[in-house]
């Protein structure tokens, strides 16, 4: 069973030019966390669209290996024809790295992924995580991938199991989501190698 669009949906490295698309998505994908049955993925349920967009800006702006440094791929579909609307696309899912902003740790990045409900079990996070991990084998410096997971997003553990990282830490009651119900923190991190 495919999704609305689900057909026409593609990878592609993000542009300066998609940083509103994806800090709209963001913002969807934030208040999914913990809704609707969906598991608890982030420590936050909403966030400013305005500052999700300067931070992206920001970050995706920086050359690789400066510090607060980032590069995305995206998961898009075509939008219906608008003749004024902003953008032909519409972000369903992301993958980003993170540069560190201590410049002692720029030899590790922060990976995250988001794929908007919709669109879950199909395989897009794989494929995103696939894209994403070409661009940091790209960075110059790279020698780390570090991604944050709660404990309880099996899905999510069990993708980046997959894809060779190793759970390197974990964090007893690092959150409290929702109801003060506390959550582990689990650091799984991939050598890129150098």
């Amino acid at each position: 069973m495919t999704g609305p669009g689900e057909t026409d949906l593609t990878v592609r490295r993000a542009k300066r030019s998609d940083a509103a698309d994806f800090a709209s998505h963001v913002v969807r994908h934030l208040s999914e966390s913990g809704s609707a049955g969906a598991p608890e993925f982030a420590p936050v349920r909403s966030a400013s669209r305005s500052d999700v967009l300067d931070a992206a800006e920001l970050r995706w702006s920086r050359p690789a290996g400066e510090a607060g440094w980032g590069r995305a791929v995206l998961l898009v579909q075509p939008r219906p024809s608008e003749p004024f609307g902003p953008s032909p696309l519409r972000v369903v899912g992301h993958a980003e790295l993170v540069g560190s902003a201590i410049p002692a740790s720029l030899h590790r990045a922060t990976l995250t992924i988001g794929v908007e409900r919709a669109y879950v079990g199909r395989g897009h996070g794989r494929a995103l995580a696939d894209a994403v991990l070409e661009l940091a084998r790209e960075a110059p410096s790279l020698v780390y991938v570090d991604a944050h997971v709660f404990a309880s997003n099996e899905r999510a553990i069990a993708l980046y199991a997959s894809l060779g990282f190793a759970e390197t830490a974990r964090i007893p009651d690092a959150f409290r989501v929702r109801d003060g119900r506390p959550v582990a923190d689990v650091l799984m991190t991939k050598v890129i190698g150098r």
